[in-house]
C-alpha cells in the first residue's frame, strides 16, 4: 500500500529530470530562433523550415543524452516506492499471525519495462512537437514584423514568452485513437504514478490470492474524482463472495477510470478485521472547507490546486527568463515576474497556512 501523498511524491525526481530537458530545448529553440534574424524578407520562412529540420535532430540527440539517466531513475523510484508498499502490506499480515508471501519479481519487472517504454516512447514524441513549436513561433514573428506590428526585438520577445508559457508537450494515442497533447511534465507525472500504483496494487493483489485473503481496504484522499469518492476508504471483497461487504468490482480494477487507473492515487492494502483505518467520520469529512484565501474558503484539493497553479506560473517566468537569455535578450522583465510570481506564492503560504514546496518552483535538476 502507498499513501496518496507517497504516489504524488514517487514522480518528483523524474519530473526535475524531464524539467531540465524542457528548459535545454527551449533554450535552443529560442537561441536558433534569434540566429534566423530578422523576419523581413521572403527566404525568412524558407530558412525556419529548413533550420526546423535540424532542430528536430538536436533534440532527438539531447532526447539520448537524458535517457541513461531517465532510465535509472524509473528503477530507482520503482524499487523504493515498492519496497515501501511491500513493508506496509507485510507489517498488516504479520499483526494478523500470517506469513506474508514474497514480492513477485515478474510483476515488478514487467510493470517497470512497461513505463520505462511508455516514456521513451512518450519523450520521443517531444522532437517532433518541438519542430513544430519552432515553426510556429518563427512564423508569428515573421506575421508580427510583416505586417508592421512589432518590430523585430518586440516579436522575437513574443515569441520566446509563447514558447515558455506553453512549455513542451507530448502527443499519445489513446487505444480509440484520439490524440492527448500533454505538457512533458504532466506525461511524466501521470505515467509514473500510474505505473508505481499498478505495480504495487498488483503485487498486493498477488499477495492476497497467495494467502486466501478476501478482504481489502481501499485508501482515501480529499479532491478524489466524483467517480472514486463513492468508493474510496471502504472494505471490499475481492471475490464478492464475503457477506456483508460489497465486492470489489465497484472499484473498477484494471480500468483506466478505476482504481490504480490512469492518474489515479488510490491504492488497497489487505483488511484482516479490527478497526479500518478510515473511519465514517472521517470520511464524510474530507472535502471540508478549512482554507481561507483571498476571501474564500477551500478544501483541501482546491487550496492545493490553487498552490500548483501559483507555483506553475513561477516555472513558466523561469523558463522565460532562461530562454531570453540563450537568444542573448535582457533578463530583467522575466526576473521581475518571477519574483512577483513567487510573491503571489508567498502570500497564498501565509494566509493558508499550508506548507511551501521549493521543488515545485524550480525548473530543471
Amino acid at each position: 500500500m502507498l499513501t496518496p501523498e507517497e504516489l504524488t511524491k514517487a514522480s518528483d525526481r523524474l519530473t526535475d529530470i524531464y524539467s531540465q530537458l524542457e528548459k535545454e530545448i527551449i533554450g535552443e529553440m529560442a537561441a536558433k530562433i534569434k540566429a534566423l534574424g530578422d523576419p523581413y524578407g521572403i527566404d525568412y520562412l524558407a530558412r525556419a523550415y529548413k533550420d526546423a529540420g535540424l532542430f528536430q535532430n538536436d533534440v532527438t540527440r539531447l532526447i539520448e543524452k537524458y535517457d541513461p539517466i531517465v532510465q535509472k531513475e524509473i528503477k530507482d523510484s520503482f524499487e523504493k516506492y515498492i519496497e515501501k508498499s511491500v513493508k506496509v502490506d507485510n507489517e498488516i499480515i504479520k499483526k494478523a499471525g500470517l506469513t506474508p508471501a514474497l514480492a513477485n519479481e515478474q510483476i515488478i519487472l514487467a510493470e517497470l519495462n512497461k513505463t520505462a517504454n511508455t516514456l521513451r516512447n512518450l519523450t520521443l514524441t517531444t522532437a517532433t512537437t518541438s519542430q513544430q513549436q519552432f515553426i510556429n513561433q518563427a512564423t508569428q514573428a515573421y506575421i508580427r514584423v510583416s505586417t508592421g506590428a512589432f518590430n523585430y526585438n518586440r516579436a522575437l520577445v513574443l515569441s520566446i514568452n509563447d514558447l515558455a508559457r506553453q512549455g513542451i508537450y507530448t502527443v499519445e494515442y489513446t487505444g480509440s485513437g484520439k490524440v492527448v497533447k500533454r505538457t512533458i511534465e504532466g506525461a511524466v507525472r501521470a505515467n509514473i504514478i500510474t505505473g508505481i500504483n499498478q505495480t504495487a496494487t498488483a503485487i498486493t493483489a498477488d499477495n492476497c490470492d497467495k494467502l486466501n485473503i478476501d478482504l481489502v481496504e481501499v485508501s482515501a484522499h480529499s479532491g478524489a474524482r466524483p467517480s472514486h469518492a463513492e468508493w474510496q476508504g471502504k472494505v471490499y471483497s475481492l471475490s464478492g463472495k464475503t457477506a456483508g461487504y460489497p465486492p470489489f468490482s465497484l472499484c473498477h480494477p484494471g480500468e483506466a477510470d478505476g482504481i490504480g487507473g490512469v492518474n489515479c492515487r488510490h491504492s488497497y492494502y489487505p483488511y484482516l478485521g479490527g478497526e479500518r483505518m478510515y473511519s465514517d467520520k472521517e470520511l464524510s469529512h474530507l472535502d471540508d472547507e478549512k482554507y481561507k484565501y483571498n476571501g474564500k474558503t477551500l478544501t483541501q484539493y482546491q487550496a492545493e490546486q490553487q498552490q500548483r497553479a501559483l507555483e506553475r506560473s513561477v516555472r513558466r517566468y523561469k523558463r522565460e527568463e532562461y530562454a531570453m537569455g540563450k537568444a542573448g535578450l535582457s533578463t530583467a522583465d522575466a526576473s521581475a515576474k518571477i519574483r512577483e510570481a513567487q510573491g503571489r506564492v508567498r502570500d497564498f503560504i501565509k494566509q493558508t497556512g499550508l506548507r511551501r514546496d521549493y521543488d515545485r518552483e524550480k525548473i530543471g535538476m
